[in-house]
């Protein structure tokens, strides 16, 4: 699909965008609680732990992306 800003008939519809970025907002919450529940759950090796908390903010930062881009529509 063609995304770019010539507004044809490619171009995604409002609809079919906010449907998309409630899916992926979904998503990355799903992989925020794993990635943080995961992390939590490491003892024995300590730099998974962080690399685990980085994933989990990463997509912390994402949900606010998407967050706004929704807020936005």
């Amino acid at each position: 699909m063609k995304h770019d800003h010539d507004h044809g008939e490619d171009s995604m519809n409002r609809k079919t965008l906010k449907q998309t970025l409630e899916e992926t907002l979904e998503l990355e919450n799903q992989l925020l609680r794993t990635y943080a529940i995961t992390a939590e759950a490491v003892h024995e090796d300590h730099e998974l732990k962080i690399r685990l908390h980085n994933m989990a903010e990463g997509n912390a930062k994402r949900v606010n992306q998407i967050e706004y881009e929704l807020d936005k529509l």
